[in-house]
């Protein structure tokens, strides 16, 4: 097999400046079998001026929506391959997605919009407004008791709310944010990937890159507008575990929509 080389790029896109470094021998592809693909897998390929002489850039997303609006077309000629969240879990790499909607005493239509999403603060007061945390602890006590689940909330506070109240039901629960210490934070996701801790609230830290195919229920408590978000929020989920048939979303909020979901939510009638 020929020797090869992979320029790795940032994300960021507008400004590549590609950096040229092993990162597999041939022989280690050839022994590897094929791991689950994300979510949404899509590849870009481009050649001709800007790119390496001689050489194909090929890019790999799995957000080729993206909340900012901004086009990759400058970078990238055109998507080659694709697979959806729906397409993968038809072919097994991923569970299938069961919803519940816990439609909330809430007018979020009178809520402003800034940069294309529901501005932070408001969402909090007006979720905390609605007593959201109880109706978020009836909801997983009534669907979801046997799981172990990650929460996601718009702000800090309202994810120490969140855990709060599901602590003071008796079920172990943690929040995480920004702000949390990386030696607590590695803490409380070992508790939860061993079952000593069943929920883990946080806001904003555990959206992308964050792996735990034990996780069996999300639990939605931060409406957004954003498909991109609303996708990567589900993907925490939809990991396969030996024993794990499915995954439960728990929409208190009301999002749950063909347009900013996914077809693979079933939402109940």
């Amino acid at each position: 097999m020929r020797s090869f080389r992979v320029s790795v790029c940032p994300g960021e896109y507008s400004h590549i400046r590609p950096v040229w470094c092993p990162i597999s021998r041939p022989s280690s592809l050839t022994k590897r079998t094929t791991p689950p693909p994300p979510p949404t897998a899509v590849s870009w390929s481009i050649a001709g001026p800007g790119s390496p002489t001689g050489r194909w850039w090929s890019g790999v997303t799995a957000t080729p929506e993206r909340g900012d609006h901004h086009s990759l077309r400058p970078v990238f000629d055109g998507i080659v391959y694709q697979k959806t969240l729906l397409e993968m879990m038809q072919a097994g790499y991923l569970v299938d997605l069961r919803a519940f909607q816990v439609l909330l005493q809430a007018d979020f239509d009178a809520l402003r919009i800034q940069q294309g999403n529901f501005v932070d603060a408001e969402l909090e007061t007006l979720l905390l407004a609605v007593n959201a945390p109880a109706q978020v602890l009836a909801a997983f006590q009534a669907h979801a008791a046997n799981r172990k689940a990650l929460l996601f909330t718009p702000t800090v506070a309202l994810a120490d709310a969140m855990a709060a109240t599901f602590c003071a039901a008796g079920i172990a629960a943690e929040a995480l944010d920004g702000s949390t210490p990386l030696a607590t934070r590695r803490a409380i996701l070992q508790r939860l990937h061993t079952g000593e801790t069943r929920v883990v609230a946080n806001c904003a830290v555990l959206t992308e890159g964050f792996d735990e195919p034990s996780i069996d229920a999300i639990i939605i408590a931060r409406p957004t507008q954003s498909a991109p978000l609303y996708q990567q929020m589900l993907g925490r989920g939809t990991r396969t575990y030996p024993g794990k048939t499915d995954c439960l979303v728990l929409d208190v909020v009301g999002v749950s929509a063909p347009s900013l979901a996914t077809p693979a939510v079933r939402l109940p009638s």
